[in-house]
């Protein structure tokens, strides 16, 4: 439920700066399908932007698209910046995502929102741990200010490169940009074939009990 996704949010974000301050974070390189990474972390938030009555969307240029390398730490770097964006995106407000594989398996990933937005002043210090932005309209807002240290951190472990762009009242967009590993055909085939056949998995276990 929205509460417990809290509670783990905040308790994996505690864990995940502590970590990375000291160096314990090792990445996984694993083969992944990009679209199928940001679509599972956009709609496990999507309850939440429902809850606000907000319109959040999501384009991905190439479904098919194969990548090596850590989709956890990619997944936890758009739930963070996406779960942002919903915190201070007003009741009504929009969020679009986006993703787009780019050449040399880089994945670029956009979210802008039309949120309450940031002072040139803030985003200077958005990445210190419990940073928060000081503002009477979300003095109520859940959560503990260390997302964005959270993407931050990530984001350099995995060599890639976080660009914000903000204004008060008008919202921000955040793009992040990672280099993943590219994949060999043999790999490609296996990564999509589950996918190409899920269709007919669903159509074998239709009906049945467990």
């Amino acid at each position: 439920n929205t509460e417990g996704n809290y509670l783990l949010a905040l308790i994996n974000s505690i864990l995940d700066v502590n970590q990375l301050e000291h160096g314990h974070i090792e990445l996984v390189n694993k083969t992944f399908i990009p679209a199928e990474c940001v679509r599972e972390s956009t709609e496990m938030l999507r309850p939440l932007a429902e809850k606000k009555e907000q319109t959040l969307t999501l384009h991905v240029d190439n479904e098919d698209a194969v990548v090596s390398g850590d989709a956890g730490r990619f997944s936890q770097i758009m739930i963070n910046i996406i779960s942002n964006a919903i915190k201070y995106t007003d009741v009504g407000g929009r969020i679009d995502v986006s993703l787009e594989c780019l050449a040399n398996s880089v994945c670029r990933f956009t979210c802008t929102d039309n949120g309450i937005g940031m002072t040139k002043e803030f985003i200077g210090r958005i990445f210190d741990d419990y940073s928060r932005a000081e503002d009477s309209r979300i003095s109520h807002t859940e959560g503990t200010g260390l997302g964005m240290s959270v993407v931050n951190g990530f984001t350099e472990l995995m060599g890639g490169r976080l660009h914000i762009d903000s204004e008060i009242g008008k919202g921000s967009t955040f793009i992040v940009e990672i280099p993943f590993r590219e994949v060999t055909a043999e790999q490609r085939k296996a990564a999509l074939k589950p996918h190409e056949d899920r269709a007919v998995e669903y159509l074998r276990f239709s009906g049945k009990k467990v």
